[in-house]
């Protein structure tokens, strides 16, 4: 088994980490020294029951059967039936077959793609083990692959070096994830382990280039995408359910946004709004879209409420291991939500989660000498959102939020966002339109001037492991600098291994 991942997996990464080598260096006279820390990208990683940390591949063409399962949806958590667990040990194993055809990535069937699928024969190594450690050992995991191209079309002048930001600009990001389902006892509850790498580059432009930056919107966040952290432990994490799973606790390695104000139509940057204020919400401060120490707790004492809570280690991040344990740091966060269902007379149902929650921390925002940074602060915000089935294929999210400034560089903020998961009666396609009003603290800005954005994109199943995504940003009004519109064209190549 082992000697199998050992050959399977380097395969792929050989291939992918080639793409790398086009990356300029960064020098000195690159950097911008000048602006703000940046917010980490909000990535919920595990919102199905079958696909591990960093695949939502299932969730946008399921509708939701059931008040429970809605409810650990809005939680991210993952129960993997119908995954064998690892105990009780198996007595007989199956045969493992490395070039067994395998023409779709595991977990997914039936891809409605345009082309024919030129990569199935080189991954057939990795979709066969994944499909034996699954069967035999309660493990699945997966490998993918994004590339981002975008292009401006105007940028604010560097601080730094006097001219203008560049126009144009690409990232790619590896994510190795998986979930190990340890054991499922109906007196005891499952217990499971998470975790999930990245790492990412920077192409064309230096390693501390950001599309955000360039264009003057931060600190509103265009490009959630960028991975700055070279290879990071982002998640690593044991969950343990009891009383039939109505009660999950999460400890390790987390990330808040798998529990707090999650949206399922707007969760994943690489295969949804690439967009930050669309993927979480910006005034809960920036340890919302972190990986950090913490623990978050489920409770759903009836079907279709639920509770979620989180406490983090707010000094932590996805590059500094499990360090800021014990610092007295710290960000906490709760929910509160319905998740109501509308019986339509076909029989379908269409589901929606409507929730409120609160943030604080003793870790926020305080003012310097080159913008802001995190610091000795007390801060508190709210946020309020409804996401709701319309039809069967179109679902709709409104998110608002206020806090402190001392919480959040982002004052207020109001999202609204519409998506059409079959367009054209293409199952795996999505649609997408997006557009967000925010509101920078006094902070953040010694004039804060309002910023209006908005983001659409068509996601095309191109073959069974690749998907398309033309993309295109507007930035109405900016923070910084001119403030004309500005236009971002963005293209997404995402590879499922």
């Amino acid at each position: 088994m082992r000697h199998h991942l050992k050959h399977a997996i380097p395969l792929s990464l050989a291939v992918i980490l080639g793409i790398h080598a086009v990356e300029r260096p960064a020098t000195a006279q690159d950097a911008d020294e000048s602006a703000p820390p940046l917010t980490p990208a909000v990535f919920p990683d595990q919102p199905d029951d079958s696909r591990p940390a960093g695949e939502n591949d299932g969730s946008e063409r399921n509708v939701l059967r059931e008040s429970m399962a809605g409810a650990q949806y809005a939680a991210d958590i993952t129960l993997m039936n119908g995954v064998r667990p690892l105990f009780p040990l198996a007595e007989k194993t199956t045969d493992l077959n490395l070039w067994a055809p395998v023409p779709e990535p595991i977990n997914q069937s039936n891809t409605d793609a345009l082309l024919g699928d030129p990569l199935e024969m080189l991954l057939r190594p990795i979709r066969n083990t994944e499909q034996w450690t699954q069967d035999n050992l309660g493990l699945t995991w997966n490998i993918y692959y994004t590339l981002l191209y975008q292009g401006a079309s105007r940028t604010v002048t560097n601080p730094a070096t006097g001219s203008d930001y560049g126009r144009n600009a690409g990232v790619g990001r590896l994510d190795l994830g998986f979930n190990w389902n340890i054991f499922d006892e109906p007196d005891i509850g499952h217990g499971q382990i998470g975790f999930l790498m990245r790492s990412g580059v920077v192409i064309g432009q230096p390693a501390g280039y950001r599309m955000q930056t360039a264009i003057g919107s931060q600190p509103i966040g265009s490009d959630s995408l960028y991975w700055g952290n070279q290879t990071s432990l982002c998640l690593l994490y044991w969950q343990q359910g009891f009383v039939d799973d109505r009660v999950a606790v999460t400890i390790g390695k987390i990330h808040p946004n798998q529990y707090i104000m999650l949206s399922r139509i707007a969760n994943d940057e690489s295969r949804q709004f690439l967009g930050g204020p669309f993927d979480g919400l910006n005034t809960l401060g920036g340890s919302l879209g972190n990986y950090a120490p913490g623990m978050a707790l489920q409770v759903v004492p009836m079907d279709g409420l639920y509770i979620n809570a989180v406490a983090l280690a707010a000094a932590g991040g996805p590059n500094r291991g499990f360090e800021g344990i014990g610092d007295g740091n710290w960000w906490v966060a709760g929910q509160l939500g319905v998740v109501p269902e509308f019986d339509l007379a076909d029989g379908q149902k269409l589901t929606g989660n409507w929730a409120v929650c609160l943030a604080g921390t003793n870790y926020g925002i305080v003012p310097t000498a080159n913008g802001f940074a995190n610091g000795d602060a007390n801060g508190i915000g709210f946020g309020v959102m409804i996401e709701q089935q319309i039809t069967r294929d179109l679902e709709c999210m409104v998110q608002y939020g206020l806090s402190e400034a001392s919480l959040s560089p982002t004052e207020q903020a109001l999202n609204l966002v519409v998506s059409c998961l079959r367009p054209f009666n293409r199952k795996d396609d999505m649609a997408g339109i997006g557009l967000s009003w925010v509101k920078p603290s006094s902070i953040s800005s010694d004039t804060p001037r309002e910023e209006v954005f908005m983001e659409m994109f068509y996601r095309i199943q191109l073959t069974d492991s690749i998907q398309l995504t033309p993309d295109l940003q507007v930035l109405f009004q900016s923070r910084n600098g001119d403030s004309s519109p500005v236009c971002v064209f963005g293209l997404r190549l995402r590879t499922q291994f």
